[in-house]
């Protein structure tokens, strides 16, 4: 007797699960619990009950899948375009705030230079002028 779980048999018997429960809650399909508590059914009960059983090779879920996953693929490769767009636009406001600060910090420096300067022309007449009024005690 080989036992499988109810997704199992719904994939041998290409019934859904929920119909699987149906058809164990009105006596048409037995199904016992493993010793785990999850419920079972006998392969042979399948076949008893629905005749041939599908092998479980994927090959009609891998042709669904790969009719999802191609139109999941154009969705994933539409949202990734449009978060590249996004990320492209937030790449260039970011150079573009990094070069108006460069500016800024060129035009500080320019302003600096310039302040230094004048400081210093400010400060070389009061040391190299002698006061004229010496005679006035400065």
């Amino acid at each position: 007797m080989a036992y499988v779980s109810i997704q199992e048999a719904g994939s041998l018997t290409g019934k859904s699960i929920k119909t699987l429960y149906r058809h164990i809650d009105n006596g048409k399909l037995t199904a016992t619990l493993d010793e785990n508590g999850i419920k079972v059914v006998d392969t042979s009960e399948l076949i008893r009950v629905y005749g041939e059983l599908n092998p479980i090779d994927g090959s009609n879920e891998k042709s669904q899948s790969k009719e999802m996953s191609c139109n999941e693929n154009e969705n994933i490769s539409d949202i990734l375009n449009e978060k590249i767009k996004y990320l492209e636009s937030v790449i260039k406001m970011k150079d573009e705030i990094i070069e108006s600060k460069e500016e800024l910090i060129e035009n500080k420096n320019i302003v600096i230079e310039k302040l230094e300067k004048i400081n210093l022309l400010l400060e070389e007449p009061t040391k190299s002028k002698k006061s004229k009024w010496k005679f006035w005690g400065n």
